[in-house]
C-alpha cells in the first residue's frame, strides 16, 4: 500500500509539472496534495487529481499485462522443455521476441492463451513490413501455434488466417553404398559404422564409450542422446556387440572430445561422404532404419508397430520420418 501511495504522488506531480517534494514516506493524503501542490480551485483540484488517477491506473494494468504475459510465456516454456534442447532455445527465442512485437503492435494479451486470429494477422503484417521471409513468418507462427496449444487453446489453421506457405520438396532416398569399408579415415569409419550398426546420430557417435555398454544393450544416456532424453538399442546378437566393443575399446574413455575437435570430425565426416557421392550426413542412419524395419517385418509384426520400434531405437517421436525413409526406399 506504501508503495501504491508513492507512486500515485508521482504520478500528480509529473501530471501537473510541480517541483515541490513529496515526502517520500507516504503520510500525506491524496486529500492533502491539493494544497502541497498550491491549488488554488477546487474544481482543477478535481480534474487533475482525476486525469492523474487515470494515468496511474493504466500504468499499472500496463505492468501488470506484461508481468502476467511473462509469466504465462515460462509456463509454457516449461511444459515444452521436454524434446530436443536445439527446438527449445528456438522456442525460447521467439517467446522472448513474441511480447515486444505484440507490443509494438499495441495488442499485448494477458496471457499467451489469449493470443487469437486477430493478434497473429496483425503480427504477420507487422513482420511483413520488416520484410521477413515467408519460411520466418511460417516458423513464428508455429512457434506460437505451439504455444497457445501447451496454454490450453486452439488456433485456427493457417490457410484461414492468410498464411500461404510452401516447404522446398524433400530429398529422395537412394542407396548407393551398403557399407563402410570404402571409408578410409579409420575415425570416420567408426563414426558411420556406429551409425550403420546402431542409428546413431553423428555427434552421439562421437560421445559413445564402454560405459554405454550394459549387458544386452546399448544405452544412451540423456547427456549423450540428441534429443535429451535417455533410450537403449538391444543387442541382435554376439557379433552385434562384439562390434560396438571393437570401435570402443580404441579410445580412451577418460578422453573428452571437446567442442573444436567435434567441429573438425564434423567436416571430416562430410568431406569423406562427399567423396562418396553422399550429401546427407544421415545416411548410414536411415541406411540402419531400413534394415531393421525389414528385419522386424519378418516378423508377425504390424506396418505400425515396426515403424513406432525403429523410431524409438533412433530417439524419434513419431514414426513420419522414418515412414518417409521407407517411403522414398519403395518408390525408388
Amino acid at each position: 500500500m506504501q508503495t501504491v501511495r508513492c507512486a500515485y504522488a508521482l504520478f500528480i506531480n509529473l501530471n501537473r509539472g510541480d517541483k515541490h517534494p513529496i515526502d517520500p514516506s507516504g503520510s500525506q493524503r491524496a486529500l492533502g496534495f491539493g494544497c502541497t501542490l498550491g491549488f488554488s480551485d477546487s474544481q482543477d483540484r478535481s480534474t487533475n487529481t482525476k486525469q492523474s488517477h487515470w494515468v496511474f491506473n493504466r500504468y499499472m494494468q500496463k505492468i501488470g499485462r506484461q508481468t502476467s504475459f511473462n509469466q504465462s510465456v515460462q509456463a509454457v516454456l516449461a511444459a515444452a522443455s521436454h524434446g530436443k534442447k536445439s527446438s527449445h532455445v528456438i522456442m525460447r527465442h521467439h517467446l522472448e521476441h513474441l511480447q515486444k512485437d505484440l507490443k509494438l503492435v499495441n495488442r499485448l494479451p494477458m496471457s499467451i492463451g489469449n493470443i487469437q486470429a486477430s493478434h497473429i494477422k496483425e503480427l504477420t503484417q507487422y513482420w511483413g513490413k520488416k520484410k521477413y521471409s515467408p519460411k520466418t513468418i511460417y516458423d513464428k507462427v508455429s512457434h506460437i501455434r505451439k504455444a497457445v496449444k501447451l496454454a490450453g487453446k486452439i488456433l485456427p489453421k493457417n490457410s484461414e488466417m492468410g498464411i500461404h506457405y510452401q516447404a522446398k520438396q524433400k530429398k529422395t532416398f537412394k542407396i548407393t553404398h551398403t557399407s563402410t569399408s570404402v571409408i578410409n579415415d579409420p575415425a570416420i569409419k567408426d563414426i558411420c559404422d556406429l551409425q550403420l550398426y546402431f542409428g546413431l546420430k553423428k555427434y552421439e557417435a562421437m560421445k559413445i564409450s564402454y560405459f554405454h555398454d550394459f549387458y544386452d544393450r546399448l544405452l544412451i544416456d540423456r547427456k549423450t542422446a540428441y534429443n535429451g532424453k535417455d533410450r537403449y538399442i538391444l543387442f541382435i546378437n554376439e557379433f552385434h556387440r562384439k562390434n560396438l566393443l571393437n570401435i570402443v575399446n580404441k579410445y580412451k574413455p577418460s578422453q573428452v572430445v571437446s567442442p573444436e575437435q567435434r567441429l573438425i570430425m564434423s567436416k571430416l565426416h562430410k568431406q569423406a561422404l562427399n567423396d562418396l557421392g553422399i550429401n546427407d550426413e544421415d545416411y548410414f542412419r536411415k541406411l540402419y532404419m531400413i534394415n531393421r524395419y525389414r528385419a522386424l517385418c519378418k516378423s508377425c509384426m504390424s506396418r505400425q508397430v515396426n515403424l513406432k520400434k525403429v523410431s524409438t531405437e533412433v530417439g524419434l517421436s513419431h514414426i513420419r520420418k522414418v515412414a518417409e525413409v521407407i517411403q522414398c526406399l519403395e518408390i525408388n
